[in-house]
């Protein structure tokens, strides 16, 4: 597999998005994850520009899609170097030999304080997504670990956020079966 991203992803009148802008991993998410990322991007920049496409924007797509990667490397790598696997040369390999970016490095001393007073927006994955999956992996097994009430609140406000959302569109959409009758004009 060729892993890696484009440095630029917007050049000229082209946008490369999802594996055509840059691949990780073998996981359909990541790909789908950029791809709405650097569309949401996009949109976001052509309507602040007046539909203008500029270099800026073109600039900013591009920051966007590296922001991603570096996210999506970083939580990758996590799980090798957590992974509690040693009886091949391979995972002998991956707790010796990986090289361990400063990205990687900042993001695991941050979630190592009880709890984490510095809570990080990853492009793809935030600090939320950091908690959930460490505290499955053991990383605050020997740690007396509560979440603040802050963080307790903005975990319940994001859960509360999507259920309303979640409402709103299926009041708003219809049911799959009717879109799919009109769509083809047949039942």
């Amino acid at each position: 597999m060729r892993i890696g991203t484009r440095e630029r992803v917007a050049v000229k009148n082209v946008v490369a998005c999802g594996l055509a802008g840059g691949f990780a991993e073998p996981m359909e998410a990541t790909g789908i994850s950029t791809f709405q990322g650097i569309m949401a991007t996009l949109v976001t920049e052509l309507e602040r520009s007046n539909l203008n496409y500029t270099k800026e924007i073109m600039d900013a797509v591009n920051i966007d899609n590296i922001d991603m990667m570096i996210d999506i490397r970083d939580f990758i790598q996590a799980h090798y170097l957590m992974c509690n696997r040693n009886d091949t040369p391979f995972w002998k390999d991956v707790k010796t030999k990986s090289f361990i970016p400063d990205t990687l490095m900042q993001k695991m001393q941050v979630m190592s304080i009880q709890p984490p007073e510095q809570l990080f927006n990853g492009r793809i994955f935030a600090a939320t997504n950091w908690v959930q999956w460490l505290w499955a992996t053991g990383f605050y097994k020997n740690m007396d670990y509560k979440l603040n009430s802050k963080y307790k609140d903005i975990c319940e406000m994001k859960i509360d956020l999507i259920k309303m959302e979640s409402e709103k569109l299926s009041e708003m959409l219809p049911n799959h079966y009717d879109y799919l009758r009109k769509m083809y004009g047949r039942d």
